[in-house]
């Protein structure tokens, strides 16, 4: 393509770029991070849920909590959960590893309505908000996250089907932040019935300027290696 020779010794090159812009664009003060809701097992950092990210599990069993990413470097985000809450478990058949110790554990409430997780600190972005919830195996639970543009979701109903389905295990929201807010997770259950929440994964979204940079500084580094 145009005379380009695409060597490894050209990616090599690349690498150096690629790293210094990152670290001089917001990408490089991302947080995401993990969540796990109630009072069993925690995943190993090897496991990365419905949004595929790897990395430290947050055990959070009370409020507030501080929060560490997915790096395992301790935050000023917090989470805030509901004032009538409390940890508890249930073995879901066929879960097991990693997926048995996120979904077989859940903050749980008395049915009364809806109750709010808090999620304050985060800095100015867009992220991917995944919120789990497989306790108990009939579709009760519901999740909306103010300002997100999915809205009213249920989740729940069914058996484990070997791995995570959205809307049966997970619901998905978008949320952007144009300046310091409170993002508000409020969740229920229908009919008087109990419910439990298992977790959440908060995703950065990296912005479309850092990825372009990126692509500018490649771009600058094959024409210098023409040039030589």
């Amino acid at each position: 393509m145009n005379g380009i020779t695409w060597s490894p010794r050209t990616w090599i090159g690349l690498f150096p770029v690629t790293v210094a812009l990152a670290s001089a664009t917001p990408l490089a003060q991302a947080q995401s991070f993990n969540i796990d809701l109630g009072g069993g097992a925690t995943p190993s950092n090897s496991y990365g849920g419905a949004a595929s990210q790897p990395g430290y599990w947050n055990f959070v069993g009370g409020s507030p909590q501080m929060l560490a990413d997915i790096g395992g470097n301790l935050t000023g985000v917090e989470l805030l959960t509901p004032f009538a809450t409390w940890p508890a478990t249930f073995d879901h058949p066929g879960t097991s590893g990693d997926d048995e110790a996120l979904l077989d554990d859940f903050m749980t409430w008395t049915p009364s309505g809806s109750m709010p997780f808090v999620v304050q600190g985060l800095p100015i972005g867009t992220y991917q908000f995944y919120s789990y919830s497989f306790a108990p195996d009939s579709a009760n639970s519901w999740v909306d996250i103010i300002g997100a543009p999915e809205g009213f979701q249920l989740l729940g109903g069914g058996t484990w089907p070997g791995s995570h389905q959205l809307g049966l295990t997970y619901a998905l929201h978008t949320v952007t932040l144009t300046q310091p807010t409170d993002v508000v997770i409020n969740v229920g259950v229908w009919n008087g019935a109990w419910g439990g929440f298992n977790g959440f994964q908060i995703v950065q979204v990296p912005e479309p300027a850092t990825l372009g940079l990126l692509a500018m500084g490649g771009l600058a580094m094959i024409r210098r290696r023409r040039a030589v």
